[in-house]
C-alpha cells in the first residue's frame, strides 16, 4: 500500500508558515536518559521532567526554523532515535505517547500554503511508534500590525 500525505490549508486571508518540529513523550517513567542520549545528536529538551500523568519530555532539533522543512526535522529525530543506546531505547519503548508535532503560524496573508511529508518519513514515524500532529499558532497581534504597515 502506498500511502501520501500532502497538506494544503487555505484559510480566510490566514495561510500558515512552519516554525518547528517538537517531539513530545509522555510516559510512567523519568525520561532523564533519553533526554540526555538524544541531546548528541544536537536534539535539545524544552522540559524533561515530571508531568501531571507522569513525565514528560518536549524536544526540539537545533537545526530548525525557518531554513528547514518538517520532512527533514522528522528524519533527523529518527536518525538519532534509531541509534540511541539501550537504556535510551527501554525509555522510549516504555513511553505511552510519541508525537512530533508541527508548529505553523497563521501569517495573515492571503496566499496558498502546503507542506509535504514524504512516503519514507512517514515510514519512518510508524516504524519507531510515533505519531504527528499539526499544531497551528495565531500571529501575534504586534507583528500582524507591522505586516499590515508594511514593516
Amino acid at each position: 500500500m502506498i500511502l501520501i500525505v500532502r497538506t494544503v490549508v487555505r484559510f480566510n486571508k490566514m495561510p500558515l508558515r512552519f516554525i518547528n518540529v517538537d517531539l513530545d513523550i509522555e510516559s510512567k517513567q523519568p525520561l532523564d536518559h533519553l533526554c540526555l542520549e538524544l541531546s548528541t545528536w544536537d536534539i535539545h529538551h524544552l522540559y524533561c521532567g515530571p508531568s501531571e500523568r507522569g513525565f514528560l519530555a518536549r524536544l526540539e532539533c537545533a537545526n530548525g526554523g525557518e531554513t528547514c522543512e518538517p520532512d527533514s526535522i522528522i528524519n533527523k529525530f529518527c536518525d538519532a532515535i534509531e541509534r540511541i543506546d539501550e537504556r535510551a531505547l527501554g525509555e522510549w519503548q516504555a513511553a505511552n505517547f510519541r508525537c512530533f508535532d508541527l508548529g505553523y503560524e497563521t501569517t495573515g496573508a492571503d496566499q496558498r500554503w502546503n507542506s509535504a511529508i514524504r512516503h519514507s518519513t512517514l515510514s519512518r514515524v510508524v516504524s519507531i511508534g510515533a505519531s504527528l500532529a499539526f499544531t497551528a499558532y495565531p500571529r501575534n497581534p504586534s507583528e500582524q500590525d507591522g505586516a499590515s504597515k508594511g514593516g
